[in-house]
């Protein structure tokens, strides 16, 4: 990665062990001036931490990302830190048992998972869009990352919530393309790809139940 060096990115849902985490400290590797966040605060701490250690910039914020006013401010403080913002990655989800334990069937999911999970998946990512495009468009600059998922696009029998939001996010991402674009702020969505340790049942080859692992979580306590 070119052209990175000093420019600031907001890392949305940063913790050990997950994507957010791992970009957050690639992305400092190459320059960047990081803003760890995680509705967890010791978890973005952490990240930031690790980021300090080898000599990268980096400060770690509490929010929700179901609440607007909570990710209003996170973007309000990192501008204000550093004077301006260059790059958000949208990589929170609510993986814990709690919620995507139960993310069923259209004929039986919960309610309060599907809303949850809208309410992180697809409205959360509104709201740090909503926020962040104003200032990107005015300087002509600063790309959008949201985290996608191949469930679009091959259907599962269950993890119906899951599904619907992400869905929901290729018409919000393409959407927001046409307004940032054109004033040289991209719109990108990213897709991971199944973890190197995962076969395609979701059985781990180091023992690790999938329900323990965290892959762009937010913590199991909210």
């Amino acid at each position: 990665m070119r052209g990175l060096k000093d420019k600031v990115a907001i890392v949305a849902g940063a913790a050990p062990g997950n994507i957010g985490g791992a970009t957050a400290i690639r992305l400092a590797e190459e320059g960047m001036k990081v803003v760890a966040a995680d509705l967890n605060e010791a978890a973005a701490t952490t990240i930031a931490g690790q980021i300090r250690d080898f000599g990268g910039t980096a400060t770690a914020k509490a929010f929700n990302i179901t609440d607007e006013a909570s990710y209003k401010e996170l973007i309000e403080a990192a501008v204000s830190e550093h004077g301006t913002l260059h790059g958000l990655f949208n990589v929170a989800a609510d993986l814990s048992p709690q919620n995507i334990g139960r993310d069923s069937d259209v004929t039986t999911v919960p309610l309060d998972v599907w809303q949850h999970t809208i309410d992180v998946n697809l409205t959360g990512y509104m709201y740090g869009i909503r926020h962040a495009l104003p200032i990107m468009i005015g300087q002509n600059s600063g790309p959008i990352i949201n985290t996608m998922s191949s469930a679009v696009w091959m259907g599962e029998p269950e993890r119906v919530a899951y599904q619907a939001s992400k869905s929901g996010l290729v018409g919000l991402t393409r959407h927001a393309a046409t307004l940032g674009g054109k004033h040289g702020v991209p719109h990108q969505p990213a897709v991971p790809r199944r973890h190197p340790h995962e076969d395609r049942g979701g059985n781990d080859d180091r023992g690790i139940p999938r329900e323990h692992r965290r892959h762009g979580a937010l913590p199991a306590t909210r």
